[in-house]
């Protein structure tokens, strides 16, 4: 299918495992002898060990020199499930959740625009942000029409800041207008963290060298720096969100 495509192209391949139910991956997929009555945590692993048997075989079968002119993102879409989730991440702070173990998922990229360049960003890209990278590398005009901004600089110089100074996830059910059952807000910038899980808690962390949450801080008991950063992050989310109102239902 590749061989058939005109250049430039774009391929997007979904892999849906590992995920639940768990199940026993094909033998020549993995290392790893798994059967029936594996734990669901060896079926879980095997499966992923499967995802990435299944992407390194598209991949050597491109043609080298194609291969070498293409840019590959591997991404995921959340976190790992609690019940799969290892020390010192929380289950309870898994996917589904708000916390960095449901929202700060693996982004990793490869091609010639890094130029040969090697390394880890600590910069915050959204998932949206891939789209206005895709089209400034295939030359789409990346204007307002696009949401996300391009991280294609941060291919070439990952010690660099990202656009990002700060970061918003959302989350609420069900689908569709309000109102919601849940409704819960993130927004985290280096090194402080605010959530918010309408109608009325609270949770405010300090992410200063950490990439676990850890302890909430205590509300009434912040010191200036923690009480500006926490009003400058309230602010910002208060912006993001329009001062919205919701109905609340049960």
């Amino acid at each position: 299918q590749i061989e058939a495509m005109p250049e430039p192209w774009l391929m997007y391949v979904a892999i849906n495992a590992p995920h639940i139910p768990t199940h026993v991956p094909p033998a020549e997929l993995v290392t790893v002898v798994v059967d029936a009555n594996s734990t669901r945590t060896q079926k879980y692993e095997a499966a992923l060990e499967a995802a990435d048997t299944e992407l390194g075989r598209l991949l050597d079968a491109i043609d080298p020199m194609v291969l070498a002119d293409t840019t590959v993102i591997l991404m995921s879409d959340n976190g790992t499930p609690g019940d799969f989730i290892e020390a010192p991440w929380d289950p309870d702070r898994a996917k589904a959740t708000l916390y960095e173990a449901g929202v700060n998922v693996p982004l990793i990229v490869t091609g010639p625009l890094l130029h040969g360049v090697t390394g880890e960003s600590r910069a915050f890209i959204d998932i949206a942000d891939v789209f206005a990278t895709v089209g400034e590398i295939t030359g789409f005009p990346v204007d307002d029409s696009i949401d996300g901004i391009s991280f294609l600089p941060l291919l070439q110089h990952p010690e660099q800041p990202g656009e990002r100074d700060h970061i918003i996830v959302d989350r609420f059910l069900s689908n569709g207008p309000p109102p919601y059952t849940t409704d819960q807000w993130m927004i985290r910038d280096e090194n402080y963290k605010l959530m918010w899980f309408a109608p009325s808690t609270e949770n405010f962390f300090d992410m200063t060298g950490r990439d676990v949450e850890g302890d909430v801080l205590d509300l009434d008991n912040l010191t200036d720096v923690q009480r500006e950063n926490y009003e400058r992050l309230w602010a910002l989310l208060l912006d993001e969100q329009g001062r919205r109102t919701y109905e609340y239902s049960d």
